[in-house]
């Protein structure tokens, strides 16, 4: 009945109207909806499954062993574990990050090191240390081409090192073959003086005694053979190689230095060079 007379009521007076929002005020609160929802999605989608792998590739068994192993300094072992949790996982850049870290810092193998750095901003680019990575990037290409252009000079270093330790052991050479020469012909020519001293001197007076005073007779000298020439002796050239020393070619000719230096005496022997031809004797 109560319900009825509310009708009747209705029908009677035209004034209460049903009050239907306007389509520019229904819009706006649709899109206020949408986008609280979109937000709200968003931030879920943001939270939840992206934290949820990192979370995942840090629970990893073989991870948490390499970061046990490095807080008790097993660096060895750390890379090893961390090089496993990227067998189960190669998209883990956190494990990308920590072989990084120790290929850099105590490895000092700065090329396996970037490797990982690039791998770990191109898994995470947008990570809370992908700034600090891009800087260690940097940091290890400057201290690679540093190890590289140490690595060249030293091998240039060694090369002359060892060129010039046998050039100096084949001039040590050379010296004590002069000395032993030196001291050969200082002994010669003690004993000339020796013998000459010891020998009697010569007496004219008995000469004059002995002599005849006939004339002598006049003997005609026998006829001599003709002199045949000697056949030139061969000579050979020597071209000098670097780093070769007179003593080093008397070696390889098979003939005494004194020999050699004598066939050559406008060869200054200390100032023998490369190209420079000498006689062999």
């Amino acid at each position: 009945m109560t319900n009825l007379s509310a009708a009747c009521r209705f029908q009677r007076n035209p004034t209460h109207q049903i009050r239907i929002p306007k389509p520019e005020a229904f819009g706006r609160r649709v899109l206020r909806l949408a986008s609280v929802f979109l937000a709200v999605l968003l931030g879920f989608s943001s939270c939840s499954p992206i934290s949820g792998v990192h979370e995942g590739e840090e629970k990893n068994p073989h991870y948490l062993a390499g970061k046990s192993r490095v807080n008790s300094m097993d660096y060895t072992g750390a890379i090893e574990a961390f090089e496993k949790a990227l067998e189960t996982n190669p998209h883990s850049a956190s494990a990308h990050f920590e072989l990084g870290l120790l290929y850099e810092q105590r490895m000092n193998d700065y090329a396996t090191s970037i490797y990982h750095y690039q791998k770990h901003l191109k898994l995470r680019p947008k990570s809370n240390m992908a700034e600090s990575v891009r800087q260690r990037i940097a940091s290890c290409k400057v201290d690679l081409a540093k190890s590289v252009a140490f690595s060249l000079v030293n091998q240039q270093v060694h090369s002359q090192l060892t060129q010039l330790t046998t050039e100096n052991a084949a001039l040590r050479e050379e010296i004590q073959l002069w000395k032993n020469r030196l001291a050969q012909e200082t002994s010669l020519a003690s004993n000339r003086t020796v013998q000459a001293a010891n020998s009697p001197p010569a007496n004219p007076v008995g000469n004059a005694i002995n002599r005849s005073p006939t004339p002598p007779e006049r003997v005609l000298p026998a006829a001599t053979p003709p002199i045949q020439a000697r056949p030139a002796a061969t000579t050979k050239t020597h071209v000098v190689k670097r780093g070769e020393t007179f003593a080093a070619i008397a070696r390889e000719y098979g003939l005494p230095l004194p020999k050699l230096l004598a066939a050559n005496p406008s060869v200054e022997p200390r100032r023998l060079r490369a190209g420079q031809t000498i006689t062999v004797p």
